[in-house]
């Protein structure tokens, strides 16, 4: 589901000559799909990762905007953060558990 959603959209996009927006719609999928992942492997983490990276995504086109830079520098910067974050606090959660 996530893949064709994400496919679909942007296959819309390209056809609207609306490019600038695909990095956005694909993060926003992977946000919102994230929910329902955290959920099945039951890592609480991931349900504010789901909410961060969804909120980055559809933060990216007002920021872009008010910044004059890119929607997918916007949209990039914003998934990157969120992602680097959980990974580097899951890492730590690993390394103090054993």
């Amino acid at each position: 589901m996530e893949f064709a959603s994400a496919a679909l959209g942007a296959g819309l996009l390209a056809l609207r000559r609306r490019t600038e927006f695909m990095l956005a719609w694909v993060a926003f999928v992977v946000g919102v799909h994230l929910f329902p992942v955290a959920t099945i492997i039951g890592y609480p983490l991931i349900h504010g990762v789901a909410a961060l990276t969804t909120l980055a995504a559809l933060a990216a086109v007002p920021v872009a905007r008010t910044r004059a830079v890119p929607v997918s520098a916007a949209a990039g910067a914003g998934m990157g953060t969120v992602l680097l974050v959980a990974a580097l606090s899951s890492a730590m959660a690993a390394l103090t558990a054993y």
